[in-house]
């Protein structure tokens, strides 16, 4: 993609326009749910076609008629000193395992994005010691509550439903749906 685009004169970051017209085609093809994995945490730039305010703003649109559009955030331990609440976004979780990396901050998509989404997904990875990575967490804690990985919340949001979540000794309860867990 990124050749055929740079063959075309376009370069990367791609305009955000382009993004609402992949949704569009994905919104009326039918999917359940679409998963961004890129972090929309900074405006859209403005090129000589196009103002990035403004692809922001279409981008935005896509994602409210679409209605399951998961963004990726980022937790970290530093204090970005964001002003981002996602109490909205937080699980409804019955016996969570507490003991994880407590995170300080969220990488958020822009306003825009964030107010048009009903969905996030945290997309923190840590390689094993060998740089390979084997395991996510299905969830992160985030200041006394629970943000869902990335797939947990397309799962969720693949059922339009709020979803209680459960942690059993050997899994994971995802409004009925199992999930093995081990260490």
């Amino acid at each position: 993609s990124l050749k055929y685009f740079a063959d075309n004169g376009i370069s990367w970051p791609w305009p955000r326009n382009f993004y609402a017209h992949l949704l569009g085609y994905l919104t009326e093809s039918g999917a359940k749910s679409v998963v961004f994995d890129l972090l929309f945490y900074q405006t859209d730039i403005d090129r000589s076609e196009s103002d990035g305010t403004a692809t922001d703003r279409v981008f935005a649109s896509a994602i409210r008629k679409n209605g399951n559009v998961i963004l990726a955030s980022q937790l970290t331990q530093e204090d970005l000193g964001s002003h981002f609440d996602p109490a909205r976004f937080y699980l409804d979780f019955a016996n969570p395992d507490t003991t994880s990396n407590q995170f300080n901050d969220i990488l958020a998509p822009i306003d825009p994005l964030l107010h048009a989404t009903h969905y996030l997904g945290i997309a923190n990875v840590e390689p094993d010691p060998d740089g390979i990575i084997r395991r996510l967490p299905l969830f992160y804690p985030f200041k006394g509550h629970f943000l869902p990985q990335m797939a947990v919340s397309a799962f969720l949001s693949s059922k339009n439903t709020p979803i209680r979540l459960n942690r059993l000794p050997k899994h994971m309860d995802i409004g009925g749906t199992h999930v093995p867990l081990d260490n």
